[in-house]
């Protein structure tokens, strides 16, 4: 990626959200060309190509002879769902008879993914860079390849992860850095640590259907948060059910950064008051940062675990919203977990393979996985914006839908006599894959939301499949709900 691209990239941004901000109002001229050019120390080409991103994401007009515009924003930038209210009492977390089906149906190759899949756009996956990368390995260390490596992980990588954490306010050490297989095989690992069969976790409300199928396994209770789409957990209400003796809670996993599927962060206060209410209450937090990079105001936000002084927070993280989930790196810093997790570690899957550990450590010491990430966060808020648009304009009136802070997925509350699985019948018949609602909930809430994502680089396609779901819900709502 040459210097220019990154530097494109970087001002769209910063200018997206100087926009977003009010900086510059609707009907404001943006600056001219040239002045953008003086402004940033730019070529006229980059600044030309400033302007096409956000004009791309209909963030700005051209009008003839007179320059570039702030485009009128539409009022569906108000549509926030409320905070969810699920069941306050454990449940058993059940065993989801579609779970293998969903793989089955939904990878299928001619599927459009649109939310079904969290799997990150493949335009930008530096795909081939990374190849050289493994390709060199191979043929540097062929022996060393093929053997046994530490459960723990390559060194050099757990440094460059360590790097990684700094920028999310963790002063970690990379000796207590644990490579595991992707950021689910993190989360096992986690709650293999500190819980046992029967005893109940607290989760946010929607949930990564992940962490309800390790719960299943796992035979443990799950306990359903109420949560708001912007801030994140609610607190108050965390507090009062760990209180509740009957609920004995024995674990809290959340998602503080971009939350999978309502795309908030939680404010930086409220993660240390989080931390404080579970140290008080002795209950470990397992944080799970995968989309955390993935923010589109820089910088990053800080993760939970950067509150933590006892050592109460298990870190989860990967590499798989950014650079693919393929390659399963991911890792955990389990603070005073650290031995049980190693146990659980080297009894399970013992290791990553090795030539991929260093592939990813020379790729992350050149530099590329920032220039990675400082692109898909520019392209994620661009196409997220276009998406929210045409939603708003396809779908029935009273929809609510989030304005996520980060990553690439929208959750959308249908009205209530919409049926979402119908609608997901529908969807896949058509080819299109979108995710639902009730798989992000232990429980099966949420019967009327669904989760789109805004991966596809082809913008008119992905137009014309929100096209065709607002026309699906519209058949559905005007049925009316199955009884």
């Amino acid at each position: 990626m040459s210097k220019s691209e990154f530097l494109y990239d970087a001002i769209a941004q910063e200018l997206t959200q100087a926009i977003d901000q009010g900086t510059y109002s609707v009907g404001t001229r943006m600056p001219s060309l040239r002045q953008l050019c003086e402004q940033y120390h730019v070529s006229m080409t980059t600044a030309q190509q400033v302007y096409s991103v956000l004009e791309d994401a209909s963030l700005i007009a051209t009008r003839p002879r007179s320059g570039y515009y702030v485009r009128s924003r539409a009022k569906e930038f108000d549509t926030q769902p409320a905070a969810s209210q699920p069941i306050d009492t454990p449940m058993d977390a059940p065993y989801r008879q579609d779970s293998v089906s969903l793989y089955e149906d939904f990878y299928a190759d001619n599927i459009y993914q649109f939310g079904a899949i969290g799997s990150p756009a493949e335009e930008l996956i530096p795909d081939r860079t990374i190849a050289r990368h493994i390709t060199k390995a191979l043929k540097e260390f062929p022996s060393q390849s093929c053997q046994y490596d530490t459960p723990m992980g390559n060194l050099e990588l757990r440094q460059q992860i360590v790097n990684r954490m700094y920028d999310a306010g963790c002063r970690a050490k990379a000796e207590n850095i644990i490579i595991t297989q992707g950021c689910q095989g993190a989360l096992a690992l986690a709650l293999q640590a500190i819980t046992t069969k029967g005893d109940t976790v607290a989760v946010e409300s929607p949930i990564y259907p992940g962490v309800g199928q390790l719960l299943c396994q796992l035979e443990l209770k799950v306990l359903e948060i109420p949560t708001h789409p912007r801030d994140g957990a609610d607190l108050g209400a965390l507090t009062r059910l760990i209180k509740r003796q009957t609920n004995n809670v024995k674990a809290c996993i959340l998602i503080p950064n971009c939350q999978n599927p309502l795309g908030g962060s939680m404010p930086e206060e409220n993660k240390r008051h989080l931390i404080k209410i579970l140290s008080n209450a002795g209950i470990p937090l397992i944080e799970d940062d995968a989309m955390g990079d993935l923010i589109y105001k820089r910088p990053r936000p800080k993760a939970a675990k950067s509150y933590d002084s006892e050592g109460n927070v298990l870190y989860c993280s990967s590499f798989s919203k950014v650079l693919g989930p393929g390659h399963r790196i991911g890792w955990i810093e389990p603070g005073k977990y650290y031995d049980k997790v190693i146990r659980n570690k080297a009894v399970s899957t013992l290791m990553n393979p090795s030539y991929i550990q260093h592939a990813f450590k020379e790729f992350l010491k050149a530099g590329s996985y920032i220039r990675t990430v400082n692109k898909a966060t520019t392209v994620y808020l661009a196409r997220m914006t276009q998406l929210r648009r045409w939603v708003y304009e396809y779908f029935p009136k009273g929809i609510r839908y989030t304005n996520p802070q980060g990553g690439y997925f929208l959750w959308i509350e249908l009205p209530s006599s919409v049926d979402a699985k119908m609608l997901t019948t529908m969807a896949l018949k058509k080819k299109i894959g979108i995710g639902l609602g009730s798989w992000f909930s232990p429980n099966e809430l949420y019967t009327n939301h669904i989760r789109l994502c805004c991966t596809d680089s082809k913008m008119e396609r992905m137009r014309i499949a929100t096209q065709a779901l607002g026309m699906m819900a519209h058949e559905i709502l005007q049925q009316g709900r199955p009884k």
